[in-house]
């Protein structure tokens, strides 16, 4: 008998354990991020001035595909760096690029900023922008369950994504953003210095790789006075870059981070871009960003020839985001 009540108090206890380790597991999964797919990607698309000029059905073509392909690409946000529109008088451009960018509305995350196309040359120089993409849209349709922070209603906003095991603050600065966006900025970023940042602008490299004037201001404001910032995109200028920039932020003469500024503007190729865009695959495990150039509208990957060989494919090592 005696024998018997131990032999079931050992089959309890092997029970009680058991159920509670499953318990852990669907509570990790659930809310610690076990369970959360590592291998993740980052939809950038630029300058699609062109396409709400007169190929709209392109644009469409590129946020459809988003939208039908979160789930098996597994896309966590989508970056737009500006010039949305080419005539910011033109309404009719601004209703396509409206219709677009409603495949994305409260289906995934994403953020836009205005170029010098978006701009009017009177009044308030975004007033055209922020009538579509400002603050009001966002948070009626645009914006799926992140925190964010705009400045002046949307002329730059900044939010906290949730990406496999990892927080991102993603920055979207207006074109040629003043000192008052600026300081905004470095706020925002000294508020949240655990989370790896990527800032988003218009106009920041030129064709031949170097900053602009712009993005040297950037870069000295921003960047080089914030150690969480990793990672930059742009636009506004024809054609694909890539620089790095290694910085010593304690200043020991031991390198803390590589800055990588990546611009990609595929306008000035057939019908306005040909609906390239860049897919930035995050693999946490394996600590690298892969970059790859693909067009929905053509089924294609690659924009350039295989003679420019890293301009649509390339990866970058992360290891020091994390």
């Amino acid at each position: 008998m005696k024998g018997s009540i131990i032999a079931d108090m050992k089959k309890a206890v092997k029970l009680f354990f058991a159920e509670m380790s499953l318990i852990a597991v669907i509570f990790c999964t659930a809310g610690c991020g076990w369970g959360k797919n590592r291998t993740y990607t980052f939809v950038w698309m630029t300058d699609t001035q062109y396409y709400c000029e007169s190929a709209p059905d392109i644009y469409m073509t590129m946020t459809r595909w988003i939208s039908e392909h979160i789930e098996d690409r597994n896309i966590n946000f989508v970056f737009h760096t500006g010039d949305v529109v080419n005539q910011t008088g033109d309404a009719l451009q601004w209703q396509r690029a409206d219709e677009a960018m409603t495949y994305l509305d409260r289906t995934v995350p994403y953020s836009i900023l205005a170029g010098n196309h978006d701009l009017t040359n009177s009044g308030n120089p975004y007033e055209n922008f922020l009538t579509y993409f400002g603050k009001n849209r966002m948070d009626a349709k645009g914006i799926k369950g992140n925190t964010v922070w705009y400045y002046h209603d949307g002329e730059a906003s900044a939010q906290i994504i949730d990406a496999g095991r990892q927080d991102y603050l993603v920055l979207a600065l207006g074109v040629w953003p003043d000192t008052d966006m600026i300081t905004w900025a470095d706020t925002i970023l000294k508020e949240h210095t655990e989370i790896p940042a990527i800032l988003t602008t218009h106009d920041y490299m030129s064709v031949d790789g170097m900053r602009s004037d712009t993005g040297d201001k950037l870069f000295e404001e921003i960047v080089r006075k914030n150690p969480n910032v990793h990672l930059v995109l742009c636009g506004h200028n024809h054609d694909a870059q890539c620089r790095q920039d290694d910085l010593d932020d304690n200043n020991d003469g031991i390198k803390d981070r590589t800055v990588y500024q990546l611009m990609a503007d595929y306008q000035a190729t057939a019908s306005g871009g040909n609906g390239f865009m860049r897919l930035l695959t995050i693999d946490e495990r394996n600590k690298k960003l892969t970059v790859t150039t693909y067009s929905p509208f053509l089924n294609q990957y690659n924009c350039y020839s295989a003679k420019y060989p890293g301009k649509d494919h390339f990866d970058i090592d992360i290891s020091d985001w994390f």
